[in-house]
C-alpha cells in the first residue's frame, strides 16, 4: 500500500488552487470528481498595481481561493484534471500548488479532512472496544 501498512493514515496534501472570481465551484466540482476533498473557500483580491497587471495581461483582481485537503495517492489525477479543465496551463488562468500536511488534531479530523468515511460515533466504538 505505497509503503504505508494497512490501517496507516492517509498521507494527505492542501491543495491551494487560485483562479478568478466565479471559478471556485469549478475547481471544487473538478477535485471532486478526480478524488473526494475537503474544501475551505473563500474570496481574495490581489495587490499587485494595475500597471504590472497589464503588463502580465492580468486584468482581473478579484480571486477565488480554495483550500482543498487531498488524499496524496490521487493528488497527480487531480492536478491533471484542473489543468486540462481549468486550463491552469495557460499564464492569467489561475495556480495549483500544494503543502505538505504532518500532522492534525486527532484521528477524528484526519478522518474527516482526508475523506475517510469513518464516522464519530465509528470512532467512539473502536475506543470503547480497544481497537
Amino acid at each position: 500500500m505505497d509503503g504505508q501498512q494497512k490501517g496507516a493514515p492517509k498521507r494527505i496534501k492542501l491543495l491551494v488552487t487560485i483562479v478568478d472570481r466565479g471559478k471556485g465551484k469549478e475547481v471544487r466540482e473538478v477535485v471532486n470528481k478526480a478524488c473526494r476533498a475537503f474544501h475551505l473557500s473563500f474570496m481574495g483580491r490581489g495587490t499587485a498595481a494595475s500597471e504590472i497587471l497589464d503588463y502580465l495581461g492580468l486584468g482581473e483582481t478579484e480571486k477565488d481561493i480554495v483550500m482543498s485537503v487531498v488524499r496524496e495517492e490521487c493528488l497527480d489525477e487531480v492536478m491533471l484534471a484542473l489543468q486540462k479543465n481549468l486550463r491552469l496551463d495557460i499564464p492569467g488562468n489561475g495556480i495549483a500548488f500544494t503543502i505538505r500536511i504532518t500532522s492534525v488534531g486527532g484521528p477524528v479530523t484526519l478522518n474527516v479532512i482526508s475523506g475517510t468515511p469513518e464516522t464519530l460515533e465509528e470512532y467512539a466504538r473502536k475506543r470503547r472496544e480497544g481497537k
